[in-house]
């Protein structure tokens, strides 16, 4: 394991802290205009999750964890089976994920009420994507460690992608509460 963070992980850090302000922001904006407590608090709980994720970015906790649970396996003599509840793991990460995708896409597609609201269920589609990367990573089976962290490096795409969604949505939410007028 390497000494300190390496580029990738600072530059990932950064981009957590960044919509993390983002997120903050939009909270901010959001209790200045008076705007629902339960879009404030989702905002909040986004910057709370995007502290920690930059945290564990910066101290490589998933390798931490991933190396952790490799030496448990080996020292419980379960290590070579290990590809058996790594699949079914792997299973049930991505069909409750699916499941809870379809219903967040249900949400966000059946909001009538305004761009707002609109964004904060896109937000928190990104969460939820991003816990079920983060997930994926973890369980760490050979198959999806070969797609996530093959040539493409679709682990790293995915990622900026949902904290660009994030960080995006709040921006948008922050400067679109201001202009919002509440009866």
């Amino acid at each position: 394991m390497a000494v300190g963070p390496s580029t990738l992980s600072l530059l990932g850090s950064v981009a957590y802290l960044g919509a993390m302000a983002a997120a903050a922001a939009a909270a901010w904006s959001g209790h200045q205009h008076s705007r629902p407590h339960l879009e404030i608090r989702h905002w909040v709980i986004m910057a709370g999750f995007l502290l920690i994720l930059a945290a564990m970015r910066y101290w490589q906790v998933e390798e931490v964890l991933r190396q952790d649970l490799r030496k448990i396996l080996i020292s419980d003599g379960l290590y070579q089976g290990r590809r058996a509840f790594q699949s079914v793991l792997a299973v049930l990460c991505l069909v409750s994920g699916v499941i809870a995708a379809i219903f967040f896409v249900q949400r966000l597609l059946g909001t009538r009420r305004g761009l707002l609201l609109r964004l904060v269920w896109w937000s928190r589609l990104a969460m939820l994507g991003m816990a079920g990367l983060i997930a994926l990573r973890l369980i760490s089976l050979h198959a999806i460690d070969a797609l996530l962290y093959g040539g493409f490096r679709l682990n790293w795409v995915l990622d900026l992608g949902m904290t660009g969604v994030m960080g995006g949505a709040a921006l948008i939410y922050a400067f679109r509460a201001c202009n919002q007028v509440r009866p």
